[in-house]
């Protein structure tokens, strides 16, 4: 019953019979549909086109275990996709010869030509569909890989430029499905896979939303089992078959006079089915997916249809249980409570109803959660002296520091904190022009960091042996910024950590954490717009959230209020996330401080937006720390400081 380990390239998990396999490399799309064009079973596919999806199994990455549910489900959800009406290109490792299997990525570029062209484009909704081998780097982000993707690098889908691009198509809804693992590259050549943002550049200036349906959250693996002799199921594939083929009736809505499965209950159902599928597995591993839905309530992919109308070669299916309670709060659900309390808009779980006991294991992850917060929050009215800008850098040893400006020593403080014990924390001063500087940071175990010096503010930097949390910006104690910054401090810090918090934890992934936390990046985005003006941490969170919900202008008007309204260097995320999207090209940014992203999510955008990094700091790329903040292993941090100290940058 046992198949036997398929490579020790990748880590395998066995648990109670079960064959479990990490699907190493991943990322997916679907496209949802508009509740005015349903299709249902039976009627003819509109002229011109209006629904389209591109489905793509990868059973087989060459050097890479085989993943034997890829080809059945992607088949799978090709005929439901199918039967609801779409115009579906299907491409798989299987049948081909061995040169398509080398350039698949050529066929899947060709079918998106067609049905995508943006010079007759027709369509309203695109799914996305992908299953196979996934990958995440950090200079790179999530990246599909196709069956020849270890030999040559472009042989990949690039996931962030797949997104952008998608904002810019013109095609009002787009459902990305992935299911492929997030988890880190093994080594140096992985992380070299670039991949394509498949779809057309397109200039249109119309408003695209995107659903977003991830395997796993940031960082993590996604799962395939052996469910009988040579059975093979994906969790999370399973999990979405199961919403189309049995679904509950709390998910079902009536749209358009037939019952179908809205995307924003598709969601919810999820969350609570591929908990519920490893605790019937014996799988004690976190399979959480990572799902965000921008579209309205009325936006679904498919309605119900029977699993002998869609099924293929995968036969042994997981039974589901409608009758399931769910009795631990997701980490989804804690933050989002945590949130509420906030009092920003979030979007909270719905679900399944919840027992006497998910309540109480709800509160106890709170409070836990509300400690970490505390972790992390900056000590007040730190003394600068005469120093315009300054560092204060907490849990961590420093043992370097080299800036664009002299950068001085101004000892240390020592705070007590009720049950957390004493902080000490480090301070630094420096005289920053109002163009802004830039120091780089080296810590006793080796790492470092790299940010912006901003004059008038003091760099809050907190640390830990994955890299730096959290760089949260706080106006000097007397400046005009600072009294501004007193009448919503508290909720500021409350907010600014919360923040920090999901995103270290991969809780709503580094790509969507906002987008995820309020269901909608644009009214999350747009409460802390209000809190942004005397805090470069929130300004730069919000630039995130706009350019991944696709509202460029709202991008610009930050960079534009940040930089002339409150007289704040241009911050080098600001800028970058402004640029418009392009598929080409390599410009250094001018007049930025620091010299890279200080998100590490930005290095996933410099492709998409075309902007290129001085020599140095690309030597230093692979050396990038799986961390929030942009974080370097020594050999980088020594390339950069060297660099600095130089001139060359």
């Amino acid at each position: 019953m046992l198949a036997a380990l398929r490579s020790d390239a990748l880590p395998c998990c066995w648990s109670w019979g079960i064959v479990i396999v990490r699907r190493r490399t991943f990322l997916g799309g679907t496209a949802v549909f508009l509740s005015g064009f349903p299709w249902a079973q039976g009627f003819a596919r509109p002229e011109p086109r209006t629904h389209a999806a591109i489905v793509i199994g990868v059973q087989d990455t060459s050097g890479l275990p085989s993943l034997f549910s890829a080809i059945p489900q992607a088949k799978m959800f090709s005929n439901l996709l199918t039967h609801e009406g779409y115009d579906v290109r299907l491409h798989i490792d299987q049948g081909i010869s061995g040169d398509e299997r080398r350039n698949l990525l050529h066929a899947i570029k060709t079918s998106v030509s067609t049905i995508a062209d943006p010079t007759t484009l027709t369509l309203t909704q695109l799914v996305i569909y992908f299953t196979g081998h996934g990958l995440w780097s950090p200079q790179e982000g999530d990246v599909w890989l196709l069956p020849n993707a270890l030999s040559d690098s472009d042989q990949a889908i690039h996931v962030r430029s797949l997104e952008q691009l998608a904002y810019t198509s013109g095609i009002r809804n787009v459902v990305i499905v992935s299911d492929a693992c997030r988890s880190p590259a093994n080594d140096y050549g992985q992380q070299l896979i670039k991949g394509s943002g498949l779809l057309p550049t397109n200039d249109r200036n119309s408003r695209v939303d995107i659903d977003w349906f991830y395997s796993s959250r940031w960082a993590k693996p996604a799962y395939e089992v052996e469910v009988a002799a040579q059975k093979f199921e994906s969790i999370f594939s399973k999990a979405m078959l199961n919403a189309f083929t049995d679904p509950p009736d709390w998910i079902l809505s009536d749209i358009d006079g037939r019952s179908v499965i809205p995307n924003e209950m598709l969601k919810e159902f999820l969350y609570s089915e591929t908990e519920r599928l490893t605790v019937a597995l014996g799988l004690y591993e976190d399979v959480s997916p990572f799902i965000s839905t921008a579209s309205s309530a009325n936006v679904y992919i498919a309605g119900p249809y029977s699993l002998d109308t869609i099924m293929n070669e995968t036969d042994t299916m997981i039974e589901t249980d409608t009758g399931w309670l769910q009795r631990t709060p997701s980490d989804q659900q804690v933050f989002a409570q945590v949130f509420a309390q906030t009092g920003l808009p979030v979007t909270t779980t719905k679900s399944l109803p919840r027992t006497d006991e998910y309540e109480a294991n709800l509160e106890q992850r709170i409070h836990r959660l509300q400690e970490q917060q505390q972790k992390i929050t900056p000590m007040r009215d730190l003394d600068l002296g005469a120093a315009s800008a300054g560092i204060a850098i907490y849990n961590g040893l420093v043992a370097d520091v080299a800036g664009s400006t002299e950068v001085h020593s101004l000892g240390r403080r020592r705070e007590g904190r009720d049950g957390e014990g004493v902080y000490e924390v480090s301070i630094f001063g420096a005289e920053a022009a109002e163009t802004g500087e830039t120091a780089i940071l080296s810590f006793a175990n080796g790492s470092g960091c790299v940010l912006a010096l901003l004059r008038g503010y003091i760099a809050h930097v907190f640390a830990d042996e994955s890299g730096v949390d959290m760089i949260a910006y706080e106006p000097i104690p007397g400046s005009d910024a600072h009294y501004e910054f007193q009448a919503q401090g508290d909720r500021l810090r409350d907010l600014r950590s919360l923040l920090t918090l999901a995103l270290r934890n991969g809780v709503f992934g580094i790509d969507n954490s906002l987008a995820e936390a309020s269901g909608d990046a644009e009214s999350f985005a747009d409460q802390i717009r209000y809190l942004k003006f005397s805090d470069p941490t929130l300004g730069i969170y919000a630039a995130y959230a706009y350019a991944q919900a696709g509202i460029q202008e709202e991008v610009r008007e930050i960079l534009e209020i940040q930089t002339r309204g409150n007289l704040i260097a241009r911050i080098f995320d600001n800028v970058l996330l402004a640029q418009p999207t392009r598929a080409e090209g390599a410009e250094l940014l001018a007049g930025v401080v620091p010299f890279c992203p200080m998100l590490r999510n930005g290095w996933e955008f410099l492709r998409v937006k075309g902007v290129g990094l001085p020599e140095a700091v690309n030597r230093a790329g692979p050396y990038l720390r799986n961390s929030v903040w942009t974080s370097f292993d020594q050999p980088g941090i020594e390339i950069l400081m060297d660099a600095l100290r130089s001139g060359e940058i």
